[in-house]
């Protein structure tokens, strides 16, 4: 069953009549939002929410809260070198307040102008995240946030005697790679028991550039990243863009939305991570290859996004994922919607956030 509120052990954060916040103090931190008031054996289902790359799942919060009010927990674990550090997890409460109280952007960011000096104390953890990811094996890496949820949900996945309630994974970005090989793995250890499905928004499937030449100027880019003046190289290379190159090689807030309030709040955010150091982001391509090899033998069904003219991930490497599933499970159970008149990265913060909201209601629903 679930798990609920430890008042000994876990940091409440919120706490109203729609929803209930807190900590789970587990290797990394984990976030667990769920419907105030509701028993464990009444959770209509638990859904895994996996933040992206440079983020961390305060920018979950949103979807999080909407889902409680359908009954639904999420458990969202903090992606390793992401976020901020257990034991300093206090100094990043204030902003897990602000996200988790209101939907309001313009009000978020108002918090957060109010709060600059506690801003200028979370960024000391970019330092600290970029030495982490340096050393960081990203298989392992998956492995370990696939048992993070493990130790916070341990009997999902363990036998299923029908008294769990249904599992989704959910995924945007970089967490939707990590969605993608979770779902592949659980799924076939946990022989179709609690996991129902898996959300891929955006997934990070293939790198950004249309071509050869295109994808290894996005690889400069990131090789860049290792150096501290890599933004005079981001600015330098993106000139480039003028001769039709549609390449990014660093995270841009003003791709994250077409609302313009949505990235300057990511602009402002705290914890939104700057660079990041090559040799992870190469290891993350090489993980979109094998990631690729799974959707012929993939053991449960996918809904996915993709928004045509993102310019954080290539939209291509969604489209051949789902091609290849389709090839063995059925289209209809495993709906792929694309995107052509809204290019954010991030649907569920754009003018599309109703459309997808709705669309994972209805396709949850079916499977619970």
């Amino acid at each position: 069953m679930p798990h609920r509120f430890d008042p000994d052990r876990d940091t409440l954060l919120r706490r109203d009549d729609t929803v209930t916040a807190y900590l789970k103090p587990l290797d990394e931190p984990v976030y667990v939002v769920e419907p105030t008031g509701v028993e464990p054996a009444e959770i209509a289902a638990v859904t895994i929410l996996l933040h992206g790359l440079c983020e961390h799942p305060f920018r979950f919060f949103h979807l999080a809260r909407h889902l409680a009010q359908r009954g639904i927990q999420s458990v969202m674990p903090q992606l390793y070198g992401h976020g901020v550090p257990l034991m300093d997890v206090p100094l990043a409460t204030w902003l897990a307040e602000a996200y988790l109280a209101t939907d309001d952007t313009a009000k978020l960011l108002g918090a957060i102008g109010r709060r600059a000096l506690a801003c200028r104390a979370l960024g000391v953890f970019h330092a600290h995240n970029f030495a982490l990811l340096t050393d960081a094996d990203l298989t392992e890496h998956l492995k370990v946030h696939t048992e993070q949820a493990h130790a916070c949900y341990g009997s999902l996945f363990g036998p299923n005697d029908g008294g769990d309630p249904p599992l989704f994974l959910l995924g945007h970005s970089l967490g939707g790679l990590v969605a993608a090989e979770a779902g592949w793995r659980l799924g076939r250890s946990d022989g179709g028991g609690a996991l129902r499905g898996v959300v891929l928004i955006n997934p990070a499937l293939q790198p950004i550039g249309k071509s050869k030449l295109e994808t290894g100027i996005v690889n400069l880019g990131w090789l860049a990243m290792t150096d501290p003046d890599f933004d005079k190289v981001h600015r330098a290379i993106n000139k480039v863009t003028a001769f039709d190159f549609p390449i990014n090689v660093a995270w841009s807030s003003d791709a994250v939305s077409d609302i313009p309030d949505e990235n300057r709040l990511h602009a402002a955010d705290p914890l939104t991570l700057r660079r990041l150091p090559s040799g992870y982001l190469q290891a993350i391509q090489r993980q979109m290859g094998e990631t690729h090899t799974r959707a012929a033998t993939y053991p449960v069904d996918v809904l996915a996004f993709a928004s045509v003219g993102d310019r954080i991930v290539n939209t291509d490497g969604a489209i051949r994922f789902m091609a290849a599933l389709h090839e063995t499970r059925d289209a209809a159970a495993c709906p792929f919607v694309l995107f052509e008149d809204c290019p954010a990265h991030d649907p569920t913060r754009s003018t599309r956030r109703a459309d997808v909201l709705g669309r994972i209601d209805r396709w949850i629903d079916e499977r619970i």
